[in-house]
């Protein structure tokens, strides 16, 4: 299992790769993530899981800092998972300065963790669009 933290990395190393499963994750991975990466492992030559704490999907008051970060076990998770490909990017190679902005529907938007969180899922997209768009995924994985 190759763990990459470079965008630039990344695309060069799925560069002709035609069968690609990719599951995106916050990390902190149990069995349910497990679940989609046996299923993407099944489906798929190459699988790719990332793991990135999104801090755009979180709003003002909630805490980042308090999300549970596993490292070290997630990295096994997936190495025995026969994950080939972990991306872990920081937060800086994810955002630009100048950062193109993703809305979430205005009504549809507000179901389910939006009504608590307006604006949540709005990170969500934007950072689910920038992984799908650096995988190139033949098919993605989400729980």
């Amino acid at each position: 299992m190759k763990i990459i933290s470079s965008k630039k990395k990344l695309k060069k190393f799925i560069l002709n790769e035609k069968n690609l499963g990719f599951v995106p994750t916050m990390g902190a991975l149990h069995n349910g993530h497990i679940s989609l990466i046996k299923q993407a492992r099944k489906e798929n030559d190459i699988v790719v899981v990332s793991i990135f704490v999104n801090p755009t999907q979180f709003l003002e008051g909630e805490d980042l800092d308090a999300y549970p970060r596993k490292e070290v076990a997630d990295q096994k998770i997936c190495e025995l998972s026969g994950v080939d490909i972990l991306f872990m990017p920081d937060i800086d190679s994810m955002y630009e300065k100048d950062e193109l902005c993703i809305g979430a529907p205005a009504i549809r938007g507000y179901v389910l963790e939006g009504e608590k969180g307006p604006g949540h899922f709005d990170g969500m997209l934007q950072v689910v669009m920038k992984l799908l768009n650096l995988s190139s995924a033949t098919k993605a994985y989400f729980g």
